[in-house]
């Protein structure tokens, strides 16, 4: 078995999220894992 993985840069909105200074809301990574044969991504992750 070998999965694809993808990595994005994101910013989740939340109004519980604490802001920067700036306004702007932390980045953070969106990770999915995409089995190979299934017609979309399976398992989605948000980190720091």
């Amino acid at each position: 078995m070998r999965p694809r993985f993808l990595a994005l840069r994101a910013r989740p909105a939340n109004r519980a999220i604490p802001k920067a200074p700036d306004g702007s809301l932390p980045g953070c990574w969106l990770l999915a894992e995409w089995p190979p044969g299934a017609p979309e991504p399976t398992d989605y992750w948000l980190c720091t």
